[in-house]
């Protein structure tokens, strides 16, 4: 959403360089020097860039290749993942003073009856499904049914166990 809103805003495409590194999308081998060179060949010889890194936890060592190109490169630089391993204190170690955390939680109920474009005498029948389902955007624009939409929780829930608290 930040990259279209610059780029509503007269950024050039070309200088929205956006990266994605979860598991499917890099090979085992990938390092921060990989990671490192293919964002400075991105960004070469294009003035003021934009940096959007996804799952940038996947990559070890990232918080000082962020660091070098936030010190050395005309660069902006939006660091995102769903990993506890992104809140550690080495962001901090690294990126003192040149960084802002912005939390992501779940839709509250306003923004659900707005999700889900739903008509306000609906209501009632919107606040049971946010209290039967909770306020997860791919349940709110989905048709599920009960059994469905608990298995997308369930592996919601799972996802977070695993892979991001443990």
């Amino acid at each position: 959403m930040i990259a279209d809103e610059l780029n509503s805003r007269g950024i050039s495409r070309d200088n929205i360089i956006e990266r994605r590194y979860n598991e499917m999308d890099i090979d085992d081998n990938f390092t921060v020097k990989d990671m490192y060179n293919d964002l400075k060949a991105a960004i070469s010889g294009k003035g003021r860039c934009y940096l959007f890194l996804d799952e940038i936890q996947e990559i070890d060592g990232w918080e000082k290749a962020v660091n070098d190109l936030v010190e050395s490169c005309d660069v902006d630089i939006y660091v995102t993942g769903s990993n506890s391993k992104l809140m550690s204190g080495e962001i901090a170690t690294y990126l003192t003073g040149r960084y802002v955390s912005i939390p992501v939680y779940t839709l509250s109920f306003m923004e659900y009856i707005e999700f889900k474009k739903k008509d306000p005498s609906d209501t009632r029948i919107v606040f049971d499904e946010y209290i039967q389902y909770g306020g997860f955007p791919v349940i709110g624009i989905s048709n599920f049914d009960m059994r469905s939409a608990y298995q997308t929780y369930e592996g919601i829930y799972a996802s977070v166990i695993t892979r991001d608290i443990s």
